[in-house]
């Protein structure tokens, strides 16, 4: 508004989440002109208690005082999804708050990223006990377009579906363990497909994809 003073964003990602540095920007304004960017921030979270914030954006007076009416201002920034995040609930938080004027503060606000697991059981004729070793699967997206690559277990990124007869991409194919299982950590909410690329010696692969909905 006009007659802004002292706007600085406070920004806290939870383990789970990794800041992507480089993606920060913000709609119409110039870096270090405008605005500047700090990382790793001593603060208080929302309860009041000594934290970090991951970064913290302020606005330089001098962009303040050009506002003469009401303006949005968009903040844009990305996260990636790391090996410490929370799998199903209660999710992984980020809060951001507005500290503005003096000493006063807006309302933190609070977005939650989820991410999900599928557990799969490879057995034979109807046995959950006659597990089966070294069964081979790919997991595709919903329109079957790409298929998901994986590091340790975990989702990593989407690659698109070779063509028939073509290997699939490194990390694609996921075996099943001497317990039959394969875990997949790192999903969103979605359809996806389950297909069996190798089966286990003496048996033949499932006749059609698996679908698997993650709500």
């Amino acid at each position: 508004k006009k007659g802004a003073e002292g706007y600085v964003v406070h920004d806290i990602l939870s383990e789970g989440l990794t800041l992507n540095k480089d993606s920060i920007s913000i709609t119409g304004l110039t870096k270090d002109t405008d605005y500047t960017v700090d990382f790793d921030v001593s603060c208080k979270d929302k309860e009041g208690n000594n934290a970090t914030c991951d970064f913290e954006i302020t606005f330089k007076q001098g962009y303040l005082d050009s506002i003469t009416a009401d303006t949005e201002i968009v903040i844009t920034y990305s996260a990636t999804v790391n090996e410490n995040a929370v799998i199903g609930l209660p999710g992984n938080p980020n809060d951001t708050v507005l500290k503005y004027s003096d000493d006063n503060w807006t309302e933190w606000d609070e977005t939650i990223t989820y991410t999900w697991d599928v557990d799969v059981l490879k057995y034979a004729n109807g046995d959950e006990s006659k597990v089966l070793e070294g069964a081979k699967f790919v997991l595709l997206n919903n329109d079957k377009s790409k298929v998901a690559t994986f590091e340790n277990g975990k989702f990593k990124a989407w690659a698109d579906v070779p063509t028939e007869g073509a290997a699939w991409p490194t990390g694609a194919e996921l075996t099943t363990n001497a317990s039959g299982k394969i875990e997949v950590d790192g999903l969103d909410a979605d359809t996806y497909y389950l297909r069996e690329t190798q089966a286990p010696a003496g048996y033949n692969k499932l006749a059609s994809d698996v679908e698997i909905e993650i709500t």
